[in-house]
């Protein structure tokens, strides 16, 4: 079902939650290649560990912004499957993988 205009705001600003997650390797390519549903990349999130004390609230922001994606269509399991990239997961989101269309949360 593709995203309603009202969400891409939204979608925005997950996609930057996640190039965040990604920036810190809270989420990597194998978290996302073994992560065949939504419930299970959340779990995967959780369970990151190695990281630094002070980024364990970007940790439960990423869990955040995975729950906002899937609330506003962003993210289903039938889309996460086949999924083995980083960049595959971003480009579920109105942000991309490329980050161009951070200025829709600039207006």
């Amino acid at each position: 079902m593709p995203r309603h205009a009202d969400a891409t705001r939204a979608s925005v600003m997950v996609g930057q939650g996640l190039r965040a997650a990604i920036t810190e390797s809270i989420i990597t390519n194998a978290i996302v290649a073994a992560s065949n549903t939504v419930a299970a990349l959340k779990t995967a999130v959780r369970a990151t560990t190695g990281i630094h004390a002070d980024k364990i609230p970007l940790l439960e922001r990423t869990v955040d912004a995975i729950e906002m994606g899937e609330n506003i269509g962003d993210f289903t399991d039938a889309l996460l499957a086949p999924l083995t990239t980083t960049n595959g997961l971003l480009d579920l989101t109105a942000y991309g993988s490329t980050g161009t269309n951070s200025i829709l949360v600039n207006e």
